[in-house]
């Protein structure tokens, strides 16, 4: 079992690829892992082609496959109640968040 579950939570150009390089040396870390296969489930659940439920097992399965410690991408903001949903002891977070709040005078 693992000891960490994490998600990097980032639009394009928001840190995720830092997020997972960051974590790498230590844990198994992967930047967009299957992106084209996520991006096409995604479209899949939003377009209603698949349930919430559907989307929840495939995130599962996923999960289960890449066995990472570390997964951060740019689609995940899309699903992060669904990977709520599913990985409820999971945490996250949004790199860009991160960084804005200490441009943020005050």
């Amino acid at each position: 079992m693992r000891r960490v579950q994490f998600y990097g939570v980032g639009a394009g150009k928001g840190g995720t690829h830092s997020i997972a390089k960051m974590f790498s040396r230590r844990f198994r870390a992967r930047h967009e892992p299957q992106a084209p296969q996520l991006i096409d489930k995604a479209i899949d659940w939003r377009g209603g082609r698949i349930s919430e439920t559907e989307m929840v097992g495939w995130l599962r399965a996923h999960e289960r496959e890449m066995a990472l410690a570390v997964d951060a991408a740019g689609v995940n903001p899309q699903m992060i109640d669904l990977l709520r949903q599913a990985f409820p002891d999971a945490r996250s977070c949004c790199p860009s968040a991160i960084a804005m709040r200490g441009r943020i005078p005050g």
